[in-house]
């Protein structure tokens, strides 16, 4: 681990933030991921808080390839808030995400499908753990959630 200033949690997600999907089928199993761990989601809005600016960008960048829109985006004191909307914008995501990968996002649940290549399954992995994951200095005390 590098021996920046900040949490270990915050650190293991720096290093997360620099590995990069190169497959478009990879880019979407990560949208889907991120868009299933919002923090507010409906067939209206969307909206993706986090502390991480980099895992902010990561969700910005995707969206603006895949779908030519630039989201929202609300700088609180310590978070980033990603807001998509209007209602055609999500219904968009969520009709591409369905066609490509067979799932919708905002459902209370999905599952990738059983063919999923392993570079695929590393993404959705890493983006979960990116939107809601958090580690512990194994030096200390370890914990991964």
């Amino acid at each position: 681990m590098s021996t920046q200033s900040g949490s270990f949690s915050q650190q293991v997600k720096d290093e997360l933030n620099q590995a990069v999907a190169r497959q478009k089928s990879c880019q979407l199993v990560e949208l889907a991921v991120a868009l299933a761990c919002a923090n507010r989601q409906s067939a209206d809005e969307i909206w993706i808080t986090t502390a991480n600016p980099g895992f902010a960008g990561l969700i910005v960048r995707l969206l603006i390839e895949h779908f030519h829109q630039d989201p929202g985006l609300i700088a609180n004191r310590e978070t980033l808030s990603i807001v998509i909307e209007p209602a055609d914008f999500v219904a968009q995501i969520q009709d591409v995400l369905q066609k490509e990968l067979g799932i919708d996002p905002l459902a209370p649940s999905f599952a990738l499908k059983a063919k999923t290549s392993k570079a695929c399954l590393q993404s959705a992995l890493r983006t979960a753990f990116l939107a809601c994951g958090s580690i512990r200095d194994p030096q200390q005390a370890y914990h991964l959630e």
